[in-house]
């Protein structure tokens, strides 16, 4: 299973919610090694696949405390860790007009003076993602009640197209 001295990229089977905390935690940790300021973090997946659990999974490694939730109906969440912070967004409900003039892609198009994760769910309703900071396309299939198979893939480049 995925811990800070492990690769993360890759395919990633049979993880239960344990595993699948692990790899979220190894994967900020992979994240912080190549890009001190922070990456982009696309997800994607069927309702609930479990995209908001490994988000929040990942908050511990970041040293935030709060409850993460998914932020749905608010379509944006913000969480300030002793370790980083964490922008976490579900564009679910959005079309990618109201997307534009909600300007919410200055978040995570811009780093900033602090290791940030920008988790992104249902990217795939935009055009195009632009930013600065590394892109992590993942991948979370259920494959049964409590069984998940995680794809993870680092994205070269400064845009991304669903």
């Amino acid at each position: 299973m995925a811990d800070a001295d492990q690769p993360v990229p890759g395919i990633h089977k049979d993880l239960n919610e344990t595993d699948l905390g692990k790899l979220a935690q190894g994967l900020v940790h992979h994240c912080r090694n190549i890009s001190p300021q922070g990456a982009v973090w696309l997800m994607e997946g069927d309702l609930g696949a479990g995209k908001t659990t490994f988000v929040a999974r990942a908050a511990a490694a970041l040293g935030i405390q709060d409850v993460v939730n998914s932020p749905t109906f608010n379509l944006h969440n913000f969480y300030e860790g002793s370790e980083g912070d964490l922008n976490h967004f579900d564009l679910y409900r959005l079309g990618s007009a109201a997307m534009m003039e909600l300007e919410f892609a200055e978040i995570w198009e811009t780093p900033t003076d602090r290791f940030t994760i920008h988790a992104i769910e249902w990217w795939n309703k935009l055009p195009v993602i632009f930013s600065r900071l590394p892109f992590f396309r993942i991948s979370i299939l259920s494959t049964d009640e409590d069984r998940r198979t995680v794809s993870i893939e680092e994205i070269q480049g400064s845009e991304v197209r669903p």
